[in-house]
């Protein structure tokens, strides 16, 4: 709804939002609970098992099947990305920010997927989230500490052997004198400010 929700005016925005609430509390138990995380993004806490989690996906995935009609655009088809988590994977009730965390990661990963997507939160995702944010402190310290290296790779062109220019690689040197690959940092800085300190 990101896009969509950034052309709509004020009234339409509102009207839009409301439908997708009004969809998604019509197929969410009652014993579950609906939780507005940012302008369109809502998590869904179910005190069951993944099993009945699926059959609640299965109904939103109904519910969202159908296009919603926005005035001024017409039929307006949505893609899910829903993430899951097990109230008691993240150690009760009790521990909200544990409880959004995790549904943020799976909220996250899940938008990664075309079309309707979700993804439950388990010790996988876990240890991925740690390995993100792992990485994404090292980035920071080794902004702070001036441990980013760039190098200018020349490129030639193949029919006359001439530099026709450069090429910026940047690479990042770790507190202990490893470098930090780029695929380990570039998906990591793509999602956060980080991206503009090192562009």
């Amino acid at each position: 709804m990101g896009e969509l929700a950034e052309t709509l005016e004020g009234p339409q925005l509102h009207a839009l939002r409301n439908e997708v609430r009004r969809r998604i509390l019509s197929r969410v138990p009652i014993v579950g609970f609906v939780a507005k995380l940012s302008g369109d993004v809502f998590g869904i806490g179910l005190p069951v098992t993944r099993e009945a989690a699926q059959e609640v996906w299965q109904r939103l995935c109904e519910a969202f099947d159908t296009p919603l009609l926005v005035d001024g655009y017409g039929a307006v088809k949505l893609a899910l990305s829903l993430g899951v988590t097990e109230l008691d994977s993240v150690d009760g009730v009790g521990q909200v920010d544990r409880i959004t965390a995790a549904l943020w990661s799976s909220i996250r990963k899940a938008r990664k997927i075309e079309g309707h997507a979700v993804i439950a939160f388990d010790e996988a995702l876990r240890e991925e989230s740690m390995r993100l944010l792992r990485v994404e402190g090292e980035v920071r310290q080794a902004l702070d500490e001036h441990r980013v290296i760039a190098f200018l790779q020349p490129i030639v062109r193949g029919d006359t052997a001439v530099t026709a220019g450069f090429e910026a690689l940047v690479r990042i040197r770790l507190s202990d004198g490893r470098m930090l690959s780029p695929g380990e940092f570039i998906p990591v800085v793509e999602t956060s400010e980080l991206i503009a300190p090192l562009t």
